[in-house]
């Protein structure tokens, strides 16, 4: 700028923007990534809370379960019949009524009188219910007497979910 004038040359302008145009192209990017990891720990966040409210589901339909020698179960489906309090994704609160929890290609699904409802939902791994009658010896197909299901999530050779549900009231004296 010369002297006795007022402002920015064209020159000195040009030097600005071009300056502030670098530093943007410099953050620009960190903030990209931030943002990216913002969204992604949000995703995992969300996720986990519907684990949680979907393995509260599952405990609730195993654990109202009413028939005691009509439990099917096999590692892709289990057929229960319970009599609930209050409303559980696909079965209203009452007696006692036929609900389906399968296994589909990355989700949990639950058939019932309410309708069909996935209760979650995964991208990989292998997914599984097994049942034992004293909750220690787990077997992958059950009929008849009341005992434990387990729902088992595994993804690169381990179990990364392992929901256990007692099938009916629970007994005078748990197992240890």
């Amino acid at each position: 700028m010369r002297a006795g004038e007022r402002g920015l040359s064209l020159i000195e302008a040009l030097i600005i923007v071009t300056i502030t145009a670098m530093l943007a192209l410099l953050l620009l990017p960190l903030a990209s990534r931030a943002a990216g990891r913002s969204f992604a720990l949000a995703d995992r966040a969300l996720d986990v809370a519907g684990a949680a409210n979907a393995e509260a589901q599952f405990r609730a339909l195993a654990g109202a379960n009413t028939v005691r020698d009509g439990i099917i179960g096999r590692p892709d489906a289990i057929v229960l019949s319970p009599s609930i309090a209050t409303d559980v994704a696909c079965a209203r609160a009452g007696g006692p009524q036929r609900v389906r929890l399968s296994i589909e290609t990355g989700r949990l699904v639950c058939e019932g009188e309410s309708g069909r409802h996935v209760l979650t939902q995964w991208r990989e791994g292998q997914a599984r219910f097994s049942f034992s009658a004293d909750g220690r010896a787990w077997t992958d197909q059950h009929r008849g007497a009341p005992g434990y299901v387990r729902f088992e999530l595994v993804r690169r050779g381990r179990s990364e979910i392992a929901w256990v549900g007692l099938l009916g009231p629970a007994p005078a004296e748990a197992p240890p």
